[in-house]
């Protein structure tokens, strides 16, 4: 019989902390045994690496499918340190070999950095993330575009969303839900959820929800 962990939490950073991979191991109890397989493979290994074979992955990256979350990797006294834009968490990378990376504090979790792009493969102990090089994001948006009705057919919710003190801010049923922060152009966020807006001759249409469960939930736009 599968097993089903829900989480009910009223901080963002939980769901990256000890506490909630501790749960993790309660329900899936070889995760335990893995971590410690993969902590005694990296007894304490770190490959020296220069300044210079660092420097290739520094940068902002955008996990595909998931454009609201976005990773930027900065060198700072020979090491690689990795910041998730979302919620602000930054942790150093320990090198196992020239691309191979792990987490500090966190073995399990791997970066596996291309050699040619500088775009790392994130191996979390729940997930896989492929993610790609990209700019900073510089416009400014006009976020009286965004503002509207929407409704989902598929899960027959409507959401409403207006502006707040500069900030989109989502209702449903008048109850004010989440804050976005734009992330790039169309895309906002809010923590590890994402609104994706799409456009139809130029004009938003819609919007894509996504985070760690949902894919590509579609929102149509019913009214200015």
């Amino acid at each position: 019989m599968g097993k089903t962990l829900v989480v009910l939490a009223n901080s963002p950073s939980f769901l990256n902390g000890s506490q909630f991979f501790g749960l993790i191991d309660l329900m899936i109890p070889n995760e335990k045994q893995k971590q410690k397989t993969e902590e005694a493979s990296h007894p304490d290994i770190s490959v020296q690496l220069s300044a210079r074979q660092l420097q290739k992955y520094t940068g902002l990256f955008s996990v595909k499918e998931q454009p609201h979350l976005q990773l930027r990797s900065t060198l700072l006294n020979d090491t690689l340190s990795i910041t998730q834009l979302w919620d602000e968490v930054s942790f150093q990378l320990v090198p196992t070999s020239k691309n191979t990376f792990f987490r500090k504090g966190f073995p399990i979790i791997r970066f596996v950095f291309n050699e040619e792009t500088g775009a790392p493969i994130v191996h979390e102990r729940i997930a896989v993330w492929h993610t790609e090089k990209v700019d900073q994001h510089q416009t400014k948006p006009d976020l009286s575009n965004y503002v509207g009705e929407y409704y989902s057919e598929e899960v027959g919710v409507r959401y409403t969303i207006n502006i707040e003190n500069k900030q989109l801010v989502v209702f449903r049923n008048k109850k004010k839900i989440k804050t976005l922060v734009p992330v790039s152009n169309d895309v906002f966020g809010n923590h590890v959820q994402g609104y994706q807006f799409i456009r139809n001759k130029g004009k938003v249409s819609g919007f894509l929800i996504q985070d760690r469960r949902i894919r590509n939930l579609q929102f149509t736009k019913t009214k200015r």
